[in-house]
Parts: C-alpha cells; structure tokens; sequence
C-alpha cells in the first residue's frame, strides 16, 4: 500500500536510547561544557547548538512538534503568554516540498490552537529576528534590510501575531547597531513602505556585553525600542537608564542565561539587581531554556529570588510587568491580568493554608 511519511514519522523509533542521549548532548549546553567552573569558549558552544537546532526546524513536522513540546513546558510552568524571537525560517517537508516564507508562522498558529484546546488563554507572539551583520561584511546593510522588508510583510499579513524585529548574537565593536544605523533611520523615513512600518516595533537584543564602551543599549533607545533583550551593560550609562524609567522602557532580564555565557559567575552581583531596587522596569525571561536545560521560567524566578534578596511583592511585580511590557492588546493584558489575580489570591490562600498564618 502507499506510504505515508507524516504517519511512519511520528510512529517511528528513530533513536536507540543512546543515540537520543548524545543528541540531547549536542542540542543543549550542559555541565559536560565546563572545565571546573569555567566554560569552555561559551559562545563558541552556544552558536554550534543554534545551528544543528536550525538544521532540524527546517523540516516542517519537526517545526511544529518542537514548538508545541517547548510551549507545553510553559504552559507547565504556569506561562500562558510567550514572545520568542524566531528567524523567517524556509521550510521544507518529506517530500521535498518548499514552503513559502511564511509558512511558519502558520505553522506556530496552529500549535498555538492546538495549545488552546487545553489552556483556552495561552497565546504567542513573534519578534522576527536577524543575525547581526558584522561591519566589513559585503552588501551588510542590503542583508538587513532583506530580513527587516521580511518582518514588515509577515507584520501585515499577521498583525496580531508578528509584532516585532531585532538582531540578535554575540555583540562585539565589529557589529555593533550604529554600525547599520542608515538600515533603521532608512525604516523610520521611508514613506513608501506605507503604514505597515508605523506598528511593528524594535525589540533590540542590545548590552549583553559586560563592556562599558559598547554603546549599544544607548542606540536602542533612541531608535525607540520596546523592550531592551539583557542591557547587561546598561549599569554604565546612567543617564541611559534615567530615559528607560521616563519611557517605560522594559528590561528583558535573562539571570541564568547571564551565567552560563560568563557575562557574570556570580549572580548576586548582576546588575539587575541595581535596576529593580532603583525602580527600572524589569521582566525575567529564560532567553533559550531548552538549550540551557532549565525549561520554563520558575528557574530564573528562583534565582533572582535567591541572589538579589527579592520580597514576596518583587516577585509580584516582576509577573505584572511580564504582562504590561508585553505585545499584547489591551483587551488580552486585561484578561490575562484578571486571570494572574485569581491565580495569585490561590496561591497565597495556599501559603497561608500549609503553614497555617
């Protein structure tokens, strides 16, 4: 009879026990990484995961079924909204078949429905992302500009669900955002590209560096971004973080991921600590949990909660803003904030039940 590969996948045992282990090993960053407390050339690690992860996501069915398992875990871990930042990927089948460009995000609706069977409020939203170009690279501002007129299409074709851009990677002086500064000022006066580049919005990846002559976080905020993603460095521009409060600027914080690729060994000296007591707007973010092992978002709660001496209503406050720095309507916060109070009042009439206050 015919064959049907879509059914002979999902029946299949591809992997002995041992082969699923040692791809598990190449697709994360474990202990096996570090020699003695120091990890050996993190980013080095980190971008060789990206790319055998990538290699794996351009095949259609796996796509669906890694994004559907990867928002389980949230949704496990009690997350009922997600932003990830994601690549316009090209998409293939069994058969060969190329997709169009924006097939994938067809394909992150539907798991999204899929998702909404069990948990009717879960949604998503994507923040299409490119890699950063470095300066001395051929036609760089043209690469760019090919990712970004990619992000404005798919933000008009899906307004409710592509909401953003960014570039993302390891920031260096050779890739720095002033480096395609022309890219983004090109954005903001062009007038051909009509009104659909009036509500897509920056969410620059911008301070992951531990270097105070790294500017990055400052250009982002005069190009207007939404949320900074790490602003790591951002402790060395004060002035800087006087606009992100007056512009309610959030700070996308990633304390476990901050670690793990050596910015800082010692969490309780991370600088978010410093922005939330000075009043910052912050949000916790795990960054990439699946490839550090730590799915979900309770592993960064608990250690911000343990390093940085957070109270009962830090922890609050860090969820609320998770839900008022976020892409979502009004009409969503609205809900998503009525169903976080009912969760709240249950699990602190919990506390107050098992310790019996």
């Amino acid at each position: 009879g015919a064959h049907d590969p879509l059914v002979e996948y999902k029946q299949a045992k591809l992997f002995t026990d041992e082969e699923k282990a040692e791809l598990i090993r190449l697709l994360t960053i474990e202990p096996t990484d570090y020699d003695g407390n120091v990890m050996i050339h993190p980013w080095g690690n980190f971008g060789a995961t990206f790319n055998l992860i990538g290699a794996f996501l351009t095949d259609i069915h796996v796509y669906a079924d890694y994004f559907e398992a990867s928002f389980q875990d949230f949704v496990e871990d009690g997350i009922t909204h997600v932003e990830i930042r994601t690549g316009a990927t090209q998409l293939s089948d069994f058969t060969g078949t190329q997709h169009g460009l924006d097939q994938f995000v067809k394909e992150l609706i539907k798991v999204r429905d899929r998702i909404r069977h069990r948990v009717p409020t879960f949604s998503v939203k994507l923040i299409i992302a490119s890699g950063r170009v470095p300066e001395g690279s051929e036609k760089k501002e043209d690469r760019l500009e090919t990712v970004l007129n990619t992000a404005l299409q798919l933000h008009e074709a899906y307004p409710d669900v592509v909401i953003g851009f960014d570039c993302v990677g390891k920031e260096q002086m050779t890739n720095q955002t002033r480096n395609v500064l022309s890219v983004w000022m090109k954005m903001k006066k062009d007038s051909s590209l009509g009104e659909k580049n009036k509500s897509i919005n920056f969410y620059f990846h911008d301070g992951e560096t531990d270097w105070a002559d790294n500017q990055d976080v400052i250009d982002a905020v005069l190009l207007g971004t939404k949320r900074i993603g790490h602003a790591f460095n951002l402790v060395a521009f004060p002035r800087a973080e006087d606009e992100l409060k007056r512009k309610g600027i959030a700070i996308e914080v990633c304390p476990i991921s901050n670690q793990v690729l050596r910015y800082v060994q010692d969490l309780r000296i991370h600088p978010a600590c410093g922005y939330i007591r000075r009043g910052l707007p912050c949000v916790l973010s795990p960054d990439d949990p699946l490839i550090f092992g730590n799915a979900g978002l309770s592993y960064d709660f608990w250690t911000a909660w343990m390093a940085w001496d957070l109270k009962l209503r830090d922890l609050k406050l860090l969820a609320l803003n998770s839900i008022e720095f976020s892409a979502m309507t009004q009409q969503e916060k609205n809900a998503t904030l009525d169903y976080f109070e009912l969760e709240w009042d249950a699990f602190i009439a919990d506390v107050i039940r098992t310790h019996d206050l």
